[in-house]
């Protein structure tokens, strides 16, 4: 039979082993994601759709950055509100208010990490009923 040191040897090749396969995962992943981020970096897109959703006009407006900060998101259309050291904040909260005025709707989100909404970064949907 096995003798106990040989059995424990066996063990810890295969746990080394597994760690191995683990470690190259992540690291493919993570340079899958750093050739993402360098081909948004050189190749930045902004993609518009429009379409028609029962009696609504829906237009979308994604790219491929980085997304709204989560701490943002939730009071982006607010005046004043800005990521930008030269900027006043004013920009979305003046479409918001000349949206409402025509009864549309404006909403932001992010998109998910792989593209799965149609972007990785930010989502913006006018909403404008027919």
């Amino acid at each position: 039979g096995e003798t106990n040191e040989n059995a424990i040897s066996k063990e810890a090749s295969a746990k080394k082993e597994a760690e191995t396969a683990k470690y190259l995962k992540e690291k493919a992943e993570l340079e899958g994601e750093a050739k993402i981020i360098q081909a948004q970096k050189e190749n930045p897109y902004i993609r518009v759709s429009v379409s028609l959703k029962e009696k609504e006009v829906v237009v979308q407006i994604c790219d491929h950055g980085n997304g709204i900060k989560e701490e943002i998101l939730s009071k982006i259309f607010d005046p004043f509100v800005s990521t930008k050291n030269e900027g006043t904040g004013l920009g979305l909260a003046v479409v918001k208010q000349i949206l409402d005025s025509h009864n549309a709707k404006i909403t932001a989100r992010n998109g998910d990490s792989k593209g799965h909404d149609g972007a990785r970064g930010a989502i913006f949907e006018i909403i404008f009923n027919c």
